[in-house]
């Protein structure tokens, strides 16, 4: 019986030391990625600052305050006992923004390319999204964060269990370093004109990503956020496709979906996702249509 119990013993330290040691070199592995430094040849773009730049750049501020909040002022981006606090950035020159820091060039390599001035990786920061934009669009919304009036915010400091770097490490939350995964040497898209056409509608929803929470094919989908409901099927397999354009704009416009679902915006951005242009909606509206109608995906 003692020899028994000094067996069972050893195995379980045995296993207690692997699992010590598979968790080590998983946080390791992370802190390596965050850690990695990229060595990118940024494009060099003249950003000007007069009005016509800024007010079109301005189209694209609903793309930022899901994330840095109404004035990008940053904010708490995610906050879990167990998983994490995590703030953004304040975007403003205000007292605690980068504003007052960043160069043209900062600009670029945060938004195209997920890289912070050290050429380190932004976390999170969805340039994989943002790496779509065409060059004059991404000119005109550097120009307009420039511009963007001062708020005083200080941010907070991140809190990332071990646990969750292990979680991080084995994709759990999705494809989170956009560095990783970017050609940091391909040419700009060039973007349709825009207009309320399933052309632009599709260079939008590259942009604002809606296959991150509704799937690849777009017929439902789960976020990466561990607390996101299942995102429905946005083909013509799903309650869209029975939606008019005006109805689609109603519901991004007021929260609410003609079958009376109030939407959540914590995890679906309606309230900034419907600041844009009716052309805009249309267009979106209509690429969303253009889909092949899919059945509605099973998902766990």
């Amino acid at each position: 019986m003692k020899k028994a119990l000094k067996w069972i013993g050893i195995i379980l330290g045995s296993l207690i030391v692997i699992v010590f040691i598979v968790a080590y070199v998983l946080i390791s592995r992370w802190d390596s990625r965050t850690e990695k430094k990229y060595d990118i040849a940024v494009e060099k773009l003249t950003i000007p600052g007069d009005s016509m730049n800024i007010a079109r750049g301005k189209r694209w501020l609903p793309l930022c305050q899901s994330c840095h909040g109404e004035a990008l002022q940053g904010k708490v981006f995610f906050d879990d006992p167990k998983i994490g606090t995590i703030y953004s950035p304040n975007l403003t020159a205000g007292n605690g923004g980068i504003g007052n820091k960043y160069k043209d060039e900062d600009w670029i390599r945060s938004l195209r390319h997920g890289v912070n001035p050290e050429g380190r990786p932004l976390v999170i920061m969805p340039s994989k999204d943002f790496h779509h934009f065409s060059k004059e669009d991404l000119v005109d919304l550097i120009a307009y964060l420039k511009k963007i009036p001062p708020v005083d915010n200080i941010k907070g400091q991140n809190r990332i269990p071990a646990f969750t770097k292990i979680l991080m490490q084995l994709g759990a939350f999705g494809e989170i370093i956009s560095a990783e995964i970017l050609d940091h040497k391909a040419e700009f898209q060039i973007a349709p004109a825009d207009g309320p056409t399933a052309e632009y509608g599709k260079y939008l929803v590259q942009l604002v990503n809606c296959q991150e929470c509704h799937g690849k094919e777009y017929n439902g989908g789960k976020s990466p956020d561990p607390n996101s409901p299942l995102g429905p099927n946005i083909t013509a397999g799903g309650n869209i496709g029975k939606w008019s354009s005006e109805q689609f704009m109603k519901t991004l416009r007021t929260g609410t979906t003609p079958e009376g679902k109030v939407l959540n915006d914590t995890f679906m951005p309606w309230k900034h996702i419907g600041q844009m242009p009716d052309d805009y909606l249309t267009g979106i509206h209509a690429y969303l249509h253009s889909l092949p109608k899919k059945e509605t995906a099973k998902l766990n």
